[in-house]
């Protein structure tokens, strides 16, 4: 907004002097008259001061006007005039015309994640549900099975970040695919219990933990398909 009142001023001047200079272009030849001038007298009779001697001029001529012929001039001036008209509507759209800015450099592109390999993911939980099924304590199972969830998901082609546990991996991994959501969050409150907490784990939380990767391992298996 701020470059259209000078932009519009411009053009204003290159209209007037445009106009200007048609105009003197038909205006014709400059006409020039001289009129002798008269001084007054006093009476006196003065000796005119002698003057150098001039070229006759015809008395016919005397009162004629002088003519000046400025027509090969006026040509020039519009040859000017439209070339400065040129050279100003040029400079005029230049100063409209939007800037246009580039970036330095390209833009960063977030690389695509990579996805879990699905087929490592089924292995590691058949391995999980073996050790469900192993015998035992039912708080090693429980724990031996997300174990297995966990060397799974580190084999599966998703980097992990340092910062994150290899309990919050498993989860990350799990994410990635159309693995149930809230399959994965009982087996992990279940693992969690059986790691962390002081109740007893029954057989019953071996069955429910068994579920819970049954559930997981058929939407996996459905997304194979």
């Amino acid at each position: 907004m701020g470059r259209r009142r000078p932009a519009a001023g411009m053009v204003l001047v290159v209209a007037l002097l445009g106009v200007t200079v048609l105009a003197a272009s038909y205006a014709g030849p400059w006409v020039v008259r001289f009129t002798p001038r008269v001084l007054p007298t006093d009476g006196a009779t003065r000796e005119p001061a002698p003057l150098p001697s001039l070229p006759s001029i015809p008395p016919e001529a005397a009162d004629q006007p002088f003519t000046l012929d400025l027509s090969g001039a006026a040509w020039a001036g519009v040859v000017l005039g439209l070339v400065l008209l040129a050279l100003m509507v040029r400079w005029v759209l230049a100063q409209e015309r939007p800037e246009l800015s580039f970036p330095d450099t390209a833009p960063e592109v977030a690389p695509l994640e990579p996805e879990p390999s699905l087929a490592t993911l089924e292995q590691g939980l058949a391995a999980a549900v073996q050790q469900l099924r192993g015998g035992g304590e039912p708080a090693d199972a429980v724990v031996a099975a997300w174990v297995a969830l966990e060397d799974a998901a580190r084999r599966s082609g998703v980097p992990r970040d340092p910062a994150a546990t290899p309990t919050e991996f498993v989860v990350e991994v799990l994410g990635r695919t159309t693995a149930d959501r809230a399959a994965t969050r009982s087996l992990l409150a279940s693992y969690e219990r059986a790691r962390f907490s002081a109740l007893p784990v029954s057989e019953a939380d071996v069955d429910r933990a068994a579920d819970d990767l049954r559930c997981i391992s058929a939407t996996l298996r459905e997304v194979a398909r």
